[in-house]
Formats: C-alpha cells, sequence, structure tokens
C-alpha cells in the first residue's frame, strides 16, 4: 500500500479515536457546566422572585396599616371629643363643625365629614388651601362613596379589587392619591348611629419616606392603567375603577448573582471548547504516531528492510491465500525460486554497500515485469521468489523466468564501474506440483 494513502489512512483513525475519547468527556464537562448555570439561575430566580413577592406584601401591608391608622385616629379621637358635641340630632351647625375641625386639626386629616345612619352627608370640615377649587368639590365623590357604605350596615372588610379597601380604601381623585377611612359612632340617648369619615393626602413626600423604610427604590404614583402586571398596585378613582397606580423597583438578590454568573459562565464554556480542542489534538497526534509506529512495527515484521518486499512469512501467508483461492475456482499458479548469480563476487569486490544496491536494483528489475496480482519476496541474502497468478501451462512460468533473467543480465553501475549478476531459478506449479505452500517452494527451491 501506497505510503501517503496509509498516512492518510493513519490520520482518520487516530481523528475517530481522538474523538471518541474526547468527546465524551467534554460533552460530560458541558453537561455539568449546563446543570451548574441552570441550577444557580433557577436559584437566583426564585430568589428574585420570592424579593418581589416579599416586597410587594410589605407595600400592601405598609399601605393597609396606613389606611388603618386612619380609620383607629378618626374613632379615637372622635370618641374622645364626643362630650363637646352632645347629641348629633340637636347640634346645630356651629357645633358640628366645631367638633369635626378639632378632630381633623388633632388628627392632621385632609377632611373629617359626619354621616347620617340614611348616608347624608350632614356636616364637612376640611383643611383649606390657597389657589385650589372648594375641598368639598375635590373629594365629593369619595366621600359620598364612604357614606353609602356606611348606610349600607356593610363593613368596609380587606379586598384586592380596583384598589386597596381595609376599613376604608386609597383613592385617586383629581390628581391626589388618599386616604379614605370611615367607621361608625355609637349613637346616644337612643339616636341611631352615625358615621365618621377621614382623608388624609399621600403625597410625593410621603411616597418617598414609605419607599425608604421598606428599602424599596422608586416607589412613585403615576396616573392610569398600569401597562404590566409586575410589581404594580393599582388604585381606584370615586367611581371604582382603576385611575392609577404604584410602582417600585425592588431589590432582586438573585440578579448580582446572574450578572455575575453568566461572565463565569461563558468563560467556562471558552474554556472547555479550547481544553476539548487542545485534547483532541494532543490525543490525535499521540495516536496517531502510536498507529504508525504499529503499521511500522506490523510492517517491518512482514518485509525486508533493505527492499522493502515481503518477507518469507509474509511471501507464505500470501501463497497460502492464493492457492485457497485456485482451489475454490479452479485456477492455477506458479512459485519461481531465484538465486543471484555472482552475487557474492560483487559484495567483496565492491563492498557490501554496492551489494544492498544491487539487491535493490535486481528487485526493482524484477518486480518491472511482474503483474499487480504477481507477488515479489526476498528471502534473505540474494535469494527472491516469486508467485505469479492466473498460470494456465508451465509455458507462463517458463516465459516469466527468461523476462526475469534478461531484465537482470545487464550491467549495475558501481563507482564508474560495472558488475554483473544472473539469476538461477526454479519452478513449482500449483495444482500439478501440489497445494501446500511448504511442498510448493521446497520444490521450487530444488528446481533451481
Amino acid at each position: 500500500m501506497d505510503s501517503a494513502i496509509r498516512t492518510q489512512i493513519s490520520k482518520k483513525k487516530a481523528k475517530q479515536l481522538a474523538s471518541t475519547s474526547v468527546l465524551p468527556f467534554a460533552v460530560l464537562l458541558f453537561a455539568i457546566l449546563a446543570a451548574v448555570v441552570m441550577t444557580v439561575f433557577a436559584m437566583a430566580q426564585r430568589a428574585s422572585e420570592a424579593a418581589d413577592l416579599r416586597s410587594r406584601s410589605v407595600v400592601v401591608t405598609a399601605l393597609s396599616e396606613g389606611v388603618n391608622d386612619v380609620a383607629r385616629d378618626v374613632r379615637g379621637l372622635a370618641e374622645i371629643e364626643r362630650p363637646m358635641l352632645g347629641r348629633v340630632g340637636t347640634a346645630n351647625q356651629q357645633a358640628l363643625e366645631a367638633y369635626l375641625e378639632r378632630v381633623r386639626r388633632l388628627g392632621e386629616f385632609e377632611s373629617v365629614s359626619l354621616v347620617s345612619a340614611e348616608g347624608q352627608l350632614l356636616r364637612t370640615a376640611v383643611r383649606l388651601t390657597f389657589g385650589q377649587e372648594p375641598p368639598e368639590q375635590r373629594i365629593r365623590r369619595s366621600l359620598d362613596w364612604a357614606a353609602k357604605e356606611l348606610a349600607s350596615g356593610r363593613d368596609i372588610s380587606p379586598g384586592s379589587g380596583q384598589g386597596i379597601r381595609i376599613f376604608g380604601r386609597y383613592v385617586f381623585e383629581n390628581g391626589s392619591l388618599r386616604m379614605l377611612a370611615a367607621t361608625t359612632l355609637p349613637g346616644r340617648g337612643g339616636e341611631p348611629d352615625v358615621g365618621i369619615i377621614a382623608t388624609r393626602t399621600f403625597d410625593d413626600e410621603d411616597l418617598s419616606r414609605l419607599g425608604t423604610r421598606l428599602s424599596v427604590m422608586r416607589l412613585v404614583l403615576q396616573p392610569g392603567v398600569p401597562v404590566s402586571a409586575g410589581n404594580v398596585i393599582a388604585i381606584s378613582g370615586p367611581d371604582g375603577g382603576i385611575a392609577a397606580h404604584l410602582s417600585w423597583i425592588p431589590d432582586r438578590p438573585g440578579d448580582p448573582i446572574l450578572q455575575r454568573l453568566m461572565p463565569i459562565a461563558m468563560f467556562s464554556a471558552i474554556a472547555i471548547i479550547m481544553f476539548a480542542w487542545l485534547a483532541f489534538v494532543h490525543v490525535t497526534r499521540v495516536t496517531d504516531n502510536m498507529l504508525r509506529s504499529e503499521e511500522r512495527a506490523q510492517h517491518m515484521a512482514g518485509h525486508d528492510t533493505l527492499s522493502g518486499l515481503p518477507n518469507r512469512l509474509r511471501f507464505t501467508e500470501h501463497l497460502t491465500s492464493l492457492l485457497s483461492r485456485c482451489e475454490q475456482d479452479g485456477g492455477g499458479l506458479s512459485v519461481l525460486f531465484i538465486d543471484l548469480d555472482k552475487f557474492k563476487e560483487v559484495n567483496d569486490t565492491y563492498g557490501h554497500a554496492a551489494g544492498d544496491f544491487v539487491i535493490v536494483g535486481c528487485a526493482e528489475r524484477m518486480a518491472s515485469q511482474l503483474r499487480a496480482n504477481d507477488v515479489l519476496a526476498r528471502f534473505g541474502g540474494d535469494e527472491f521468489a516469486i508467485i505469479q497468478t492466473g498460470v494456465k501451462s508451465a509455458h507462463d512460468a517458463e516465459l516469466l523466468a527468461r523476462r526475469i533473467i534478461d531484465a537482470i543480465r545487464p550491467a549495475f553501475q558501481i563507482g564508474g564501474a560495472e558488475a554483473y549478476v544472473g539469476a538461477s531459478i526454479g519452478i513449482a506449479l500449483a495444482p500439478e506440483n501440489g497445494t501446500d505452500a511448504a511442498e510448493l517452494l521446497r520444490l521450487a527451491d530444488i528446481a533451481m
């Protein structure tokens, strides 16, 4: 086989072996890296989602506590100041106004209103602000809502519909966010219960302080319906529809982890690719060298080192195989045993280098007379052997023997001198002389 073809085959085998050994290991490393990255990513996502839920719960709780504080404050102050009012049904307007104004100022409310059992607003005390429209008009619809709720006999219970309603609600009306709370005051002397409603504004400074206290970033109030369902809380208007929303940026502990993880994961992936490539190249080179060494050893075990021809062992293997084929298809072959004449004289006269030159030259000349299916071997020294395939008669072998003798006869040029060698050839035919390889070689040797 041509050496270039053997080299290509050796490299192909080396790459296949390298792929078989390196690729599974690289895939395993990638799988481990992917599993670690996915695990950390999932943990970071869960941590961030849990932080989102906690932040929402904290904000909702804080807002609920705020409206509850308004309800408790107005009820407590109304009860404390109730003696100055007396019976609501017999109190004049100045007394009602004085009572409500005192409760408003003590509780620092925006407004305090008294509601009859039938849900009618009896009187409202409001904080006057220069340049704004009358306060009663700014919050009128919110007060009407609270009055109807009180008149219905239902408690304003916790809920999360179109706003926050915990003994009241947050309401966005005329560009302002208010905490609105309503409760009942028990009647005296057989009078029916009356309701009291308080409002307290919740401005940007209040939002900033609340955000700082809750450790949430950018807690802001924005008019309109929220565009996403993320970290937002809807605030209803006086008509019950969504009028504004609170939004904020929660502290997501998983985000910094992901930001640090991605470069590490990319670097690790690149490192694995580089490692796999270097390992593949190294294993390919080592395997290729091993395969070449093995092929050289196998070649040397079956070939003559000087001429490169098959040796006696390999020749016998070829002969045995060809004899078996002849027995199957009924063909014939001949074995030619060749001994070089006068070779010892050339070797003694001109030296071993010249002898080697003649051996190689003779091998080339004999090979030029053979067909592709014929086999030429060197048994050592000046002995050669040939397997001639497709032989139909002894005449075919005799013709080949004459061609070989004629090819060897011309002189060899050795250092300006001419050296001559001849050839003695013995022939054995198969199946005429037998089909055993050793026996045919013996007969050809005897015939020589």
